[in-house]
């Protein structure tokens, strides 16, 4: 991930979790299973970083971030 895209940006803990779920903006499922793959939480854009997987569609940057939390 670019320092840019992760400035900001702070860890998926579990405590951000639970927040997140108890506001209604997405399933505990799914953002548990984005912090395996190394999402970090945005808090002021309200959005999932995800780092970039070289094997997967190299150079497309839609793959990069999640814009919301709408699941």
């Amino acid at each position: 991930m670019s320092d840019e895209k992760l400035e900001g940006s702070v860890p998926l803990t579990d405590a951000i979790i639970q927040e997140i779920v108890e506001k209604g903006l997405a399933k505990q499922e799914a953002l548990v299973e984005a912090k395996a793959f190394g999402a970090r939480y945005h808090p002021v854009r309200n959005s999932l970083i995800f780092p970039f997987d070289p094997g997967d569609d190299a150079g497309d940057e839609d793959d990069v971030e999640e814009d919301g939390l709408d699941a």
